[in-house]
């Protein structure tokens, strides 16, 4: 079987790359560091125009590559260290799509998909608090009870909101524990949502991490081709070759694997929460060693502020436990492999 990106799929992302890699290059990206992170509201609006947020947010035939495209929109977003609620706001964009409530539905996606509102989104229990990136700068929370497959969305803005210390490093996506005010501007049970978002969002991160990882892996070896040591470039030294290599031939065989997870989540496979499980699982961690590594050929520059290796990793540290860890995910992976039937290598059925 000959599997691949549609030309649109494709043209996609290379109008996303060129958009992203103009907005968001290496000086840009630097400053909005230096200014704590804070979503840059005029910016946001201007990504709007793309489109990106109502990829997922309205129910489509099965057999249509919705999580596909959302997915090689999402690789984009990791490859260039995006900042902002992307992923998470794709996320409430695709819970909220789904309502019953025609006019909370239609008001909502007209404010997010205009990028006049920001969303942020966290599987969580009802008045529990949650770990939602980037909810300071959002106007919408989104929390969707994996449990039983209730929506509540809550008005981050409003009295009451206790907003938690920021939990991670990552300051392109900056999380916060949040406790939403009681009650909710809209709450709703749907059938049939929470296995389908549980199986997108992962895959969503992994196609962000695959993103990333690919974005290292580039710098490594740019860097190991300009930089000169002992009258040579550092690239040509076997243990650094080697390095860099391994690297690259770790991060690009796991496309197949978000591609594949992506593709069986559009066309209804059985294993299609498994596959998302695996990718999310397998990717980040590829992430974070690479970006481990990245940081290695570069040497002490690896470890300072001035170097852009710093942002990667820390999106690696973030993708690798949001929305839910690795670890957790490899548990439940073996649990729907035992579920389908499927022996253990080495195990007869």
């Amino acid at each position: 079987m000959k599997f691949d990106l549609s030309d649109e799929q494709k043209q996609m992302a290379e109008t996303l790359d060129r958009y992203f890699a103009a907005v968001w290059d290496s000086q840009r990206l630097h400053a909005h560091l230096a200014g704590g992170g804070v979503l840059d509201r005029a910016g946001w609006r201007k990504m709007s125009e793309l489109g990106l947020f109502y990829m997922v947010s309205e129910p489509t035939q099965p057999g249509d590559p919705l999580a596909l495209d959302a997915a090689v929109c999402a690789e984009q977003v990791g490859r260039h260290a995006v900042p902002g609620p992307v992923v998470p706001q794709m996320l409430a964009m695709a819970a909220i799509g789904r309502l019953q409530s025609a006019g909370h539905r239609d008001t909502w996606l007209a404010a997010l998909g205009s990028g006049d509102a920001v969303a942020s989104f966290a599987f969580g229990k009802a008045g529990a608090p949650v770990l939602a990136p980037c909810a300071r700068d959002a106007d919408l929370l989104v929390i969707v009870d994996l449990a039983d497959g209730h929506i509540w969305v809550h008005d981050l803005k409003r009295d009451g909101v206790a907003f938690g210390a920021d939990r991670n490093l990552d300051l392109t996506r900056r999380a916060s524990v949040v406790a939403p005010a009681d009650p909710p501007l809209h709450a709703e049970h749907v059938p049939g949502l929470r296995g389908w978002l549980r199986d997108l969002s992962r895959v969503l991160v992994a196609a962000d991490a695959f993103g990333g990882a690919s974005r290292c892996v580039e710098m490594a070896t740019d860097y190991a081709s300009s930089r000169q040591q002992f009258g040579q470039p550092i690239g040509r030294f076997q243990g650094l070759k080697f390095q860099i290599a391994d690297m690259a031939v770790e991060v690009e065989p796991w496309r197949a694997l978000w591609w594949y997870a992506a593709h069986a989540i559009d066309v209804g496979r059985p294993d299609a929460s498994r596959m998302a499980c695996l990718a999310k699982a397998v990717i980040t961690e590829s992430y974070a060693s690479v970006g481990r590594r990245t940081v290695e050929v570069f040497g002490g520059i690896g470890f300072t502020w001035d170097a852009d290796v710093h942002i990667f990793l820390k999106r690696a540290m973030f993708d690798l436990v949001w929305p839910q860890t690795a670890h957790a995910l490899y548990a439940e992976a073996a649990e729907e492999r035992a579920l389908a039937g499927i022996p253990v290598a080495g195990q007869t059925a």
